[in-house]
């Protein structure tokens, strides 16, 4: 029997009809499910520099050193930036 007869016989619209004949010999979106993932935008990636625990006071102290070093890279990365800035506007 033909899919759109079938689908007739029944009352179904024959692209639900399509849909579990493709399902059902494996094929269509029943493919796509074996990771549980479907294509898209892939998982983010896991932080792995930053501390993911503090350990009592030295870890604190290491914590707050390591944003006092990163605070000055930026400082000056953004003073360089205002001085290219300077140049090309004047």
């Amino acid at each position: 029997m033909a899919l759109g007869d079938i689908a007739k016989k029944l009352g179904y619209p024959p692209t639900l009809v399509y849909a579990v004949k493709a399902r059902e010999s494996g094929g269509g979106r029943a493919r796509n499910k074996k990771s549980g993932r479907g294509p898209g935008r892939p998982p983010k990636a896991k932080a792995t520099s930053a501390p993911t625990q503090i350990d009592g006071l030295a870890g604190i102290l290491r914590a707050v050193q390591g944003a006092e070093r990163e605070r000055v890279r930026m400082r000056a990365a953004l003073e360089k930036i205002q001085a290219v800035l300077r140049d090309v506007m004047a």
